[in-house]
C-alpha cells in the first residue's frame, strides 16, 4: 500500500468509490506547529495479510547527524519502487533513501521553513511545500513550494507570487506529473481559500479563491479525469475540471482543523484538532465515514490528531500528540491504541505504509513499522482426556495466557479458545489465539452381565473402532471368555482417540442338588422311600435310569416305590441348572419278620404313676412270624433319657415262630408326664412303640433329734422349665401335620414356644395352632401336654421344614407334603 501527500497519477474515471488520500495542513497562529500533509492515493493491490494485534514501531537510528533530532512532518515512498522514499520536516529539512529506509541522506532547503507536504511523481521529480514559521504573523505570511529534478539532492523555489498586503500561505500540494499540479492554503480569519494551479511545473500559477469563512485548506488530490478533492477545516471540496474551479460539497463535522485526508472506495478518514487552525492540548480525534460522507463516526482521543492512513475500506491508522497512535479494523466502530515502541513523550504527525507489513511513522523521530514477532499457535483437535501443549515459538520477556499462567508453554485439556500476550524486551506486545476442539467422543457400550457357572460368553466391542487391545492380550473385536472377572478393553478410533471400558462377567450360582432319603435306601417291595433334595431352586425335574426317564417336576421331593437309579435336575431363579448324583434305590422282595404281639397297655407302653427316684420296667412281646431266623442287637429310643432298654438282654436271636419279651424301664427325670419312642428294627421297616410315663410327688417320713415325726415331699426337680416336641405325623402329610408336645415348668420360668413351617428358601409359610389335651397345676408347677396343628392345604407338594423353638432349645423336622 502506497501513501501519498500528493495525488498519484492514474487513468481513473473519478467517482465517489475512488481511492483517495488527501492530507492538508494549516499553521495555527502563535503556535510552533508540527504538521505534515499526507495524501493517500489509490490502492492497486489487495492486502495479503492482516496487522498483528499490537503495532510495533522501531525508531530509525541511521538518520544523518545534522538532522537526527529534527521534527518530521510528512513521508512519501514511490508506489512503483518503494526503495525510494522522502521525509520532510522542520528547519527546511528533507531526507531521502534509495534502499527502503536503511540509509538516509539529508538536504536543508531553507532552515526556517516547516515542510508540511512532500510528494514525488517519479524517482527524480518531486515537490515539497510549507510555511516559513519564523516570518509568519497575523499580518504577513510567507510560504514556499520547492521542486527537485534530481531525486531531492537540489531544490528550486517555484512558489507563486505573494500579495504584498496579505502575504502567501501554503500548506499541501498535489501533482499529476512534473508539470501539472496544485498547491493550496489559507482560509481562516476571514481569509479566502487559495487554490494555485500550474501546468508548466511552477513557472506560472493561476489562482482560484474560495469565499467560505472559517475553514482553512490542508490537502488535495487530483485525477487525470479532472476530478479532485481537497480538505479544509470541517469540509470536503470538489473539482471536476482539474482544479480550475472548486466548491465545498460535504460537511465532515465542526470547523476543526483537518490536516489529513484518506479515501479508499467509499471510506473517508480524517484527523482533527479543535478550532479552524488547530489549537493544541484542548482535545481532538478521528472522523470516519464508510458511505462517502452520508454519515460519520467520531472518535475522541483527547489529543490533537494530525495524520491518517487507510489500508483498506475498514482498516485505518491515525496519529497525533503525546504518543497517540490508533488503529481500527471495523470502519471506525472501535479504535485501539497501538503505540508500542514510540517514546513516551513523543508527538507524531503522519504515516506512510508501503504495504501491511512495511510502513513509516514520523514526528519526533522516524519510525519503521516492525512486524510484531509472530506467535505461531495453531488450532488443534485433541481426544477427550488428552493434553495439548501450547507454546510460544519465540523468546519473549514475559507471557500472560488466558488461563492466568505466565510460562512460555502451557498444557490444556479442555476445548475452547486460548490466547497469549507476550511482551518483548522493548515492552512491545504480541498476541496470538488458537482454538482447541475435541474429536467426537466414541464411547464403548460396556457390558456387565452374568451367566451360569461353567458357561462361556462372547464379548463384542460396539461400535466399530480401528484397533482393539484387551487386557487378555487379544486384539480382536470380540473375545470368548469363560472365567468370571473384569475384562478391560482399550479401543482406538480413526482419529487416534482411545476409549476405555470394563466388560464384567459374573457367575450365577449353579444348583448343586444332593439327594437324601427319608427312610431306607434298601427297602422291601410294597414300601416306599422319599428322595429329598437339599437345593433351594425354583423347579425340579426328576429322572430315572435306565433311559433317563422323566418322572416328575416342580417338587423338591419324590416318593420312590420302584427300583431304579434316580436323579434330579434343578433350575434356580437365574435359569441355571444342576444335576444331582444318581441315587440307587433297591426294593427287595421281602417282608418284615417280626410282629408285636402284646404291649402292656393298649398301643403304647404306659408306666403308671411313679415316684421320683424310683424305676419301673415293663415287657413288650414280639414274635418271629417269618420262615427265617432273625437277629437284632438293640432297640432304639429317640430321647433315651427317662426311658431305657437294658443292654444285657441283647443281642436277641429269634428262630422261626419263636417269641421273646423285650424289657423297657422308666426312671423319672421330672414331675409329670414324660414320653419317648422305641424303635424295633426289622427287615423292611422299623416297629414304632410309644412310651409314656408319669412322675408323682414323693413323700418321705422320719423323726428328728427330738423324736418328732417329720414328713418331706418332693415339690420341684432341678429344672424350672422342660419342653419336648415329638415326631410329627403323618409324614408325608396331605392336610394337617400333628406335632405332640409336653412341657413342665414352675411359675417363675419364662416360657416361649413356637412352631412354624418353612419352605426350602427359608420363608415361613405356615404357623401352628395349639391344641392342649391335658393340663395340671400343683404347688406352683404346671404340666401341659397337647399338640401343634399345622395346615398344609394349598401349600404344594415338596419337602419342607418344621421348626419348633422354645426356651429349652430348637427342634427341626423334615416334612414331606403330598397333595
Amino acid at each position: 500500500m502506497i501513501v501519498h501527500n500528493q495525488a498519484e497519477r492514474y487513468e481513473i474515471t473519478a467517482t465517489n468509490a475512488e481511492i483517495l488520500h488527501i492530507n492538508i495542513g494549516n499553521i495555527p497562529h502563535n503556535f510552533y506547529i508540527k504538521k505534515r500533509i499526507l495524501i493517500f492515493l489509490a490502492m492497486i493491490f489487495l492486502l495479503l495479510s492482516s496487522l498483528q494485534s499490537y503495532a510495533q514501531w522501531e525508531r530509525i537510528k541511521t538518520l544523518p547527524k545534522n538532522v537526527e533530532n529534527n521534527y518530521w512532518l510528512e513521508a512519501y515512498f514511490l508506489k512503483d519502487d518503494p526503495n525510494y522514499g522522502w521525509v520532510s520536516g522542520y528547519n527546511g529539512a528533507v531526507i531521502r533513501t534509495t534502499d527502503g529506509g536503511i540509509t538516509w541522506k539529508s538536504t536543508i532547503i531553507r532552515d526556517s521553513v516547516q515542510f508540511e507536504s512532500i510528494y514525488f511523481v517519479d524517482k527524480n521529480d518531486g515537490f515539497v511545500s510549507g510555511p516559513d514559521d519564523h516570518r509568519r504573523n497575523d499580518y504577513f505570511k510567507v510560504s514556499y513550494i520547492y521542486k527537485t529534478t534530481d531525486g531531492g539532492n537540489t531544490w528550486k523555489n517555484i512558489s507563486p507570487p505573494s500579495n504584498p498586503r496579505t502575504g502567501l500561505f501554503l500548506w499541501g500540494h498535489f501533482f499529476l506529473n512534473a508539470n501539472n499540479g496544485l498547491v493550496i492554503g489559507d482560509g481562516c480569519l476571514n481569509a479566502s481559500q487559495k487554490f494555485y494551479r500550474t501546468t508548466n511545473g511552477g513557472n506560472t500559477w493561476q489562482l482560484y479563491e474560495g469565499l467560505f469563512s472559517s475553514t482553512r485548506l490542508a490537502d488535495l488530490i487530483l485525477y487525470p479525469s479532472g476530478l479532485g478533492y481537497a480538505v479544509s477545516s470541517g469540509y470536503l471540496w470538489i473539482t471536476q475540471d482539474g482544479g480550475q474551479t472548486w466548491k465545498d460539497f460535504l460537511r465532515t463535522g465542526g470547523n476543526d482543523w483537518q490536516e489529513d485526508l484518506h479515501i479508499y472506495g467509499n471510506t473517508i478518514l480524517v484527523p482533527y484538532s479543535p478550532t479552524c487552525e488547530g489549537k493544541f492540548d484542548i482535545g481532538g480525534g478521528i472522523r470516519m465515514s464508510t458511505d462517502f460522507g452520508k454519515s460519520w463516526r467520531n472518535y475522541s482521543t483527547g489529543q490533537s490528531m494530525f495524520g491518517t492512513f487507510l489500508l483498506d475500506s475498514l482498516r485505518g491508522w491515525a496519529c497525533g500528540l503525546k504518543k497517540s497512535v490508533y488503529f481500527t479494523e471495523d470502519g471506525g466502530l472501535h479504535w485501539e491504541l497501538k503505540n508500542c515502541g514510540v517514546c513516551d513523550t513523543c508527538d507524531l504527525d503522519d504515516f506512510h505504509f508501503i504495504n501491511d507489513t512495511t510502513g513509516f511513522l514520523v514526528g519526533e523521530g522516524v519510525y519503521r513499522y516492525k512486524q510484531p514477532q509472530s506467535i505461531d499457535l495453531h488450532d488443534k483437535v485433541i481426544c477427550k482426556g488428552d493434553t495439548a501443549t501450547l507454546e510460544v515459538n519465540l523468546p519473549f520477556k514475559s507471557y500472560k495466557w488466558s488461563t492466568g499462567e505466565t510460562t512460555k508453554s502451557i498444557k490444556v485439556t479442555k476445548p475452547g479458545r486460548y490466547w497469549v500476550t507476550a511482551i518483548d524486551s522493548n515492552n512491545c506486545h504480541s498476541d496470538a489465539t488458537c482454538k482447541i476442539d475435541l474429536y467426537p467422543e466414541v464411547k464403548i457400550s460396556p457390558i456387565d452381565t452374568s451367566v451360569c457357572e461353567g458357561d462361556s460368553l462372547l464379548f463384542e466391542v460396539k461400535p466399530d473402532f480401528l484397533s482393539y487391545q484387551w487386557s487378555t492380550g487379544e486384539t480382536s473385536k470380540t473375545i470368548m471368555v469363560s472365567q468370571k472377572g473384569i475384562y478391560q478393553i482399550v479401543a482406538t478410533d480413526s482419529n487416534g482417540c482411545r476409549s476405555f471400558a470394563d466388560f464384567k462377567l459374573s457367575y450365577f450360582p449353579q444348583p448343586n442338588p444332593i439327594l437324601s432319603t427319608k427312610g431306607r435306601e434298601n427297602i422291601c417291595v410294597g414300601d416306599s422311600v422319599i428322595l429329598i433334595t437339599n437345593d433351594t431352586s425354583l423347579s425340579y425335574n426328576w429322572f430315572r435310569n435306565p433311559g433317563n426317564e422323566f418322572i416328575s417336576n416342580n417338587n423338591s421331593s419324590y416318593t420312590i416305590r420302584n427300583d431304579g437309579s434316580y436323579y434330579v435336575i434343578a433350575k434356580n431363579k437365574y435359569g441355571c441348572i444342576g444335576q444331582s448324583p444318581v441315587v440307587q434305590i433297591i426294593f427287595r422282595n421281602d417282608t418284615n419278620r417280626l410282629k408285636i404281639e402284646s404291649i402292656s397297655t393298649g398301643s403304647e407302653v404306659n408306666f403308671d404313676t411313679l415316684s421320683y427316684s424310683n424305676i419301673l420296667c415293663k415287657k413288650v412281646q414280639i414274635k418271629n412270624i417269618s420262615s427265617k431266623p432273625f437277629k437284632f442287637d438293640n432297640v432304639y429310643l429317640i430321647y433315651n433319657t427317662s426311658f431305657s432298654a437294658p443292654q444285657s438282654q441283647f443281642p436277641i436271636f429269634l428262630d422261626t415262630g419263636q417269641t421273646v419279651q423285650i424289657e423297657v424301664c422308666y426312671s423319672p427325670k421330672h414331675l409329670g408326664i414324660e414320653r419317648d419312642t422305641m424303635l424295633i428294627p426289622d427287615v423292611c421297616s422299623d416297629h414304632i412303640i410309644p412310651l409314656k410315663g408319669f412322675s408323682a410327688t414323693e413323700i418321705f417320713s422320719g423323726t428328728n433329734s427330738c423324736n418328732i415325726l417329720i414328713k418331706s415331699k418332693v415339690k420341684t426337680l432341678p429344672n424350672q422349665y422342660m419342653f419336648s416336641a415329638y415326631e410329627p405325623y403323618p409324614n408325608p402329610a396331605n392336610s394337617v401335620i400333628h406335632v405332640p408336645f409336653e412341657k413342665y415348668y414352675n411359675n417363675e420360668a419364662a416360657t416361649i414356644e413356637e412352631c412354624r413351617l418353612y419352605n426350602s428358601l427359608g420363608t415361613s409359610i405356615g404357623v401352628s395352632k395349639t391344641n392342649v389335651i391335658e393340663e395340671n397345676n400343683e404347688n406352683g408347677w404346671k404340666y401341659q401336654s397337647g399338640e401343634y396343628l399345622v395346615s398344609t392345604v394349598g401349600i404344594g407338594s415338596g419337602a419342607y421344614f418344621l421348626v419348633i423353638n422354645s426356651s429349652a432349645g430348637s427342634q427341626k423336622f423334615v416334612i414331606i407334603i403330598e397333595e
